[in-house]
């Protein structure tokens, strides 16, 4: 069909007088003319654009032909293209917006509403784009925007402040800056104050801003307030798919901080609530199955690790090649044939990654493949595995240095490699790493690591400075998990036995003191834990060795007798015991009853010793010695030498027990044999 449009007047005449414009009558009829012409241009125009034809530009121009100094219709006509390019998702039509409201701005710098609507193209434009200086315009667009915002109508004050927010969350993003997110909070919590009802998008918003800053800075009172936005959202729209996904997500991210069950709890019911809403969206699934590999890897729960890898499936049915999914499902795997000591598990983990391992060898897929080595050595006991995990940690790291989970996996990889090497320098390097991890991520699980590594340390070379460092990381991890009582006894037990062994170098009774309270409270919130009573008896037995009372003595065998019931092939309980029943017969100076405690510690050493403690050879010399049975405590000392297991020369200078063997010739002449062994080792 033939169009026809109107001409704009080829003149508009202005008479000139002294001090004055004015115009004459027909010159003003002929004002009027245009500017009715222009409206219906204009009018023409946006009926066209919101049917969706982009002809409705042309008359948008013959519009502003007739009226060229209209700031409104300048205004008017970019917010049609605005909502025209912003719906064709067209970058052009979004410039040309831009352009309309700078020109509004241009006639008009106090145009409040021109430089709001500059923000919001600017920020289309950014979206449509992925360019990152349209986000920075549009923020400028904003302030200048909220420099005029005085007097203005609450709603659109609201409209502002959240549009702020938002521009504020993707700079935040973009430069990681705690105050960039901060001004984003900020402009959220302005708006959310200028009108009492705000859509369900709006408390989303605001609520993925709480995450990212809480996430930042580690503080979990703005996940609650994300948490709180999600909630509004949902009570708005019970069939939000998207809140329920985001009220999921904000609940399990508390969950990886408090590991209490009850955010586990939540978080799973608001995935199925999201899943009845939208079966077919992969994200959904993903989200779900990092809350499950997260809680069975703090909790080793099966049946969750099961449930971790059913999810990732449904994932990988929607999205079938998604690398983080792919790569999630192979670390579940692995861990589940850990725990179910089933290879093929690991091995089917490692199948999964096999053909992007090569192909596109992504840190998260190289962390990936690390952990599936990684459960190869635990499975096997095997060095090389270790290492083999070590070399994909860094190899992984050698592409992004910033990412804390391969750096706590190199250093998990190296600890059990210095175990089994029982190499300083192997540990040394662990703990180097542990720390990385802390400093990019400081969480509470990384402490406790660290802090258990330290300990291990410790014990095979026995530093209280080392002891030291361990109780201070797993103060560190208590601390950051203020639940860490009732739902970690792990971490009070080895807490426990880090500060007993400190305590013995240190001889401080209020180090035993403590000991005691943190076992004591891992009896009371699990009283099955595997060697809780060991560990008790084992402190008052350093207890009662101080001299200070009599009765820790009966607290010790009376902790050593439940241990044992648990645990009667436990060489180490058999040993620790009768060395306890020796000191307290020791105490007892040679009465009928110290020869029953005697008497008793034999027996349990010669059980200890018949189940493969060769430690338990010297300390029946010890006994012997004691009870002046000199010949048997001399055969007994060649048996723990044969079996390598003497303490250093020191020690056989200075036990108090040995007082009896050390008069007499034979056990002189084989110490003189040890220093010449000694020497002659060290000169070579």
């Amino acid at each position: 069909m033939e169009e026809h449009f109107l001409s704009p007047s080829a003149s508009q005449h202005q008479e000139k007088s002294s001090g004055s414009t004015k115009l004459k009558p027909h010159a003003l009829l002929q004002e009027d003319t245009d500017k009715k012409a222009g409206d219906t241009f204009f009018k023409q125009g946006e009926l066209r654009l919101l049917h969706g034809d982009d002809s409705g530009v042309r008359f948008f121009d013959l519009a502003l032909q007739l009226d060229p100094s209209n700031a409104k219709l300048y205004y008017d006509q970019g917010l049609a293209l605005l909502d025209f390019g912003s719906e064709k998702h067209k970058e052009k039509y979004l410039l040309l917006a831009t352009k309309r409201f700078k020109s509004a701005i241009c006639l008009d710098s106090g145009y409040f509403e021109a430089h709001l609507a500059m923000g919001h193209a600017l920020f289309s434009l950014g979206n449509a784009t992925g360019e990152f200086h349209y986000f920075l315009s549009a923020e400028k667009a904003y302030a200048n925007a909220l420099s005029l915002q005085e007097g203005r109508p609450k709603d659109l004050l609201a409209d502002l402040h959240w549009n702020y927010g938002r521009v504020w969350s993707i700079l935040a993003k973009h430069s990681k800056e705690p105050s960039d997110q901060h001004k984003a909070l900020e402009a959220f919590r302005t708006a959310s104050s200028q009108l009492e009802h705000l859509p369900v998008e709006f408390w989303n918003d605001y609520g993925y801003a709480c995450l990212h800053l809480g996430h930042s800075l580690q503080d979990l009172s703005y996940c609650f307030q994300g948490i709180h936005c999600f909630k509004n959202a949902t009570s708005m729209a019970i069939s939000s798919f998207e809140s329920w996904l985001h009220l999921a997500s904000a609940l399990s991210h508390l969950y990886s901080f408090t590991h209490d069950e009850d955010h586990f709890t939540q978080a799973n019911e608001c995935y199925t609530t999201a899943a009845q809403l939208n079966s077919q969206n992969a994200l959904l699934w993903l989200r779900w199955a990092e809350l499950l590999y997260t809680s069975a890897s703090l909790t080793k729960d099966q049946r969750r690790m099961r449930a971790c890898v059913e999810k990732c499936h449904k994932s990988l049915n929607l999205e079938k090649d998604d690398l983080t999914t792919i790569a999630l499902l192979a670390k579940a795997l692995a861990n589940l044939g850990v725990f179910k000591e089933d290879v093929a598990l690991i091995h089917e983990a490692q199948n999964h990654l096999i053909d992007f391992i090569e192909e596109m060898p992504t840190p998260e897929i190289i962390h990936a493949y690390a952990v599936t080595l990684f459960c190869l050595g635990q499975y096997f006991h095997d060095l090389d595995y270790f290492y083999q995990a070590a070399e994909r940690f860094q190899e992984g790291l050698s592409i992004n240095r910033t990412l804390h989970e391969l750096w706590h996996g190199l250093a998990q990889s190296y600890t059990q490699a210095a175990l089994m090497e029982e190499d300083p320098a192997t540990f040394e390097k662990a703990h180097k790493f542990y720390q990385k991890a802390l400093d990019l991520q400081p969480v509470s699980t990384y402490h406790f690591d660290y802090g258990c590594s330290l300990l291990r340390y410790a014990e095979h070379h026995n530093s209280a400075e080392i002891l030291e460092k361990a109780i201070n990381h797993f103060e560190q991890a208590l601390h950051a998990q203020k639940n860490a009582l009732y739902i970690h006894p792990e971490w009070l037990f080895h807490y426990g036995v880090t500060l007993d062994l400190l305590a013995a170098f240190q001889e401080e009774p209020s180090l035993y003191t403590r000991a005691l309270e943190a076992l004591q409270h891992v009896l009371i919130i699990d009283p099955e834990y595997p060697l809780v009573h060991y560990h008790l008896a084992l402190v008052y037995s350093h207890i009662a060795e101080l001299g200070l009372d009599a009765f820790p003595y009966a607290q010790a065998c009376s902790h050593y007798k439940l241990a044992y019931k648990r645990q009667e092939d436990n060489d180490h309980i058999l040993l620790d015991w009768a060395i306890t029943l020796a000191s307290l017969g020791d105490a007892l100076d040679n009465t009928s009853e110290a020869l029953r405690y005697f008497k008793d510690a034999e027996f349990k050493m010669i059980q200890a010793a018949k189940l493969g403690n060769v430690h338990a050879y010297y300390h029946l010399a010890c006994l012997y010695s004691l009870l002046n049975h000199v010949d048997k405590a001399m055969h007994f000392m060649k048996k723990a030498a044969d079996f390598d297991a003497l303490p250093h020369l020191q020690e056989l200078f200075e036990d108090d027990w040995l007082e009896n063997l050390r008069k007499t010739v034979p056990f002189q002449n084989f110490l003189s044999l040890l220093e010449k062994q000694k020497s002659s080792s060290d000169a070579s």
